[in-house]
C-alpha cells in the first residue's frame, strides 16, 4: 500500500500538466499537446496504457535512446494506469502533416534532402543500439530549426536481437523480413525507403494485401513495377530508391553507404 507521501507525489506528477487537445495516436498510446503548470510552456505527451502489453518495451527502449542523446526526453511520469512520456512539442509539425498540407509530392531535391535527415537521424538511433521498426511520416518531426527528429519508439528493439516475437510496425511501411518475425537495421532502410517515395508520387507504391500470418502487409510484387515507373527522380536518385527497396535485406545498403550516396547527388 503506498504510504501518504507517495500518493500525493503521485498526485502532484499526474497534475503537472493541463492537457490541451490529441494531435495523434501510435501503435502503443495516444499523444497530446499539455501544458506545464509550472511555467506555461507547450509540451507534448504521450499516453501509454498500462494494460498494452507492450508499454514496458517501449519505456525501456525510450530511456535507452535518450540516454545516448539521440531522443530529447523532458521526463516520464508513471502512475498505476499509465506511463507518460513528456517530450518538446515540435510546432513545424510532421511529415505526414507537410505532404498533406501540400497536396502533392516533394521536389526531387528537397526529398532528397529530408530522406538524408531521416537516414543521418536512423544512424545515429542505430548507433546507440536500437532499430527503429516504425519509421514514417508521422514519427518524422521537424524541429524550429526545420531538423528531422524521430519520434515513437513502441515497434524500437535491440539491433542485435535479429528475431521478432511479435509482428510489428505500420502496414505500408513493413519490410517484407518482418513476415517472417526477422529484422536488422536494413529493416529501417527499407520504410525510409517507401517514406522517399510517398514524398515523391505522394501516393503508396501498392496496396495492402493480408500475409500468411493474416497481418495487414505490403504487396510487394507491386513495388518494383511502381519504383521503375517513377519519372519524377533523375536516374542516380532512382537507383537509389530502388536500391533501398530490395527485398532481400541482405542485398539492401546499409544508412551509412545511402549517406554517402545521397550526400554525392546532392553536390
Amino acid at each position: 500500500m503506498l504510504d501518504i507521501t507517495d500518493r500525493i507525489r503521485k498526485a502532484i506528477y499526474k497534475h503537472k500538466y493541463i492537457f490541451l487537445k490529441k494531435i495523434g495516436s501510435g501503435l502503443s498510446g495516444k499523444v497530446y499537446t499539455a501544458r506545464s503548470v509550472h511555467d506555461q510552456s507547450v509540451y507534448a505527451i504521450k499516453v501509454i496504457k498500462k494494460d498494452n502489453h507492450i508499454w514496458n518495451k517501449e519505456l525501456e527502449a525510450t530511456r535507452h535512446i535518450a540516454s545516448k542523446g539521440e531522443f530529447n526526453l523532458v521526463e516520464i511520469i508513471e502512475n498505476e494506469e499509465d506511463v507518460r512520456i513528456v517530450m518538446p512539442y515540435y510546432r513545424n509539425s510532421d511529415l505526414y502533416n507537410l505532404l498533406d498540407n501540400r497536396g502533392e509530392g516533394l521536389p526531387e531535391k528537397d526529398a532528397l534532402k529530408i530522406t538524408l535527415q531521416i537516414l543521418k537521424a536512423t544512424e545515429n538511433l542505430h548507433q546507440a543500439g536500437y532499430v527503429h521498426l516504425d519509421i514514417k511520416p508521422e514519427n518524422i518531426m521537424f524541429d524550429r530549426d526545420n531538423n528531422v527528429v524521430l519520434i515513437d519508439f513502441g515497434c524500437s528493439e535491440p539491433f542485435d536481437k535479429e528475431v521478432l516475437d511479435r509482428y510489428i510496425g505500420t502496414s505500408y511501411y513493413v519490410a517484407p523480413e518482418i513476415d517472417h518475425f526477422r529484422f536488422s537495421t536494413k529493416t529501417d532502410v527499407w520504410s525510409i525507403g517507401i517514406c522517399f517515395y510517398v514524398m515523391i508520387k505522394f501516393c503508396f507504391p501498392c496496396e495492402l494485401v493480408l500475409n500468411y500470418n493474416d497481418e495487414s502487409c505490403p504487396d510487394y510484387d507491386q513495388i518494383s513495377d511502381n519504383v521503375n515507373n517513377v519519372t519524377e527522380l533523375s536516374g542516380e536518385s532512382k537507383s537509389v530508391l530502388k536500391r533501398m527497396l530490395i527485398r532481400d535485406f541482405n542485398e539492401r545498403p546499409s544508412v551509412s553507404e545511402l549517406i554517402v550516396d545521397i550526400e554525392n547527388i546532392l553536390k
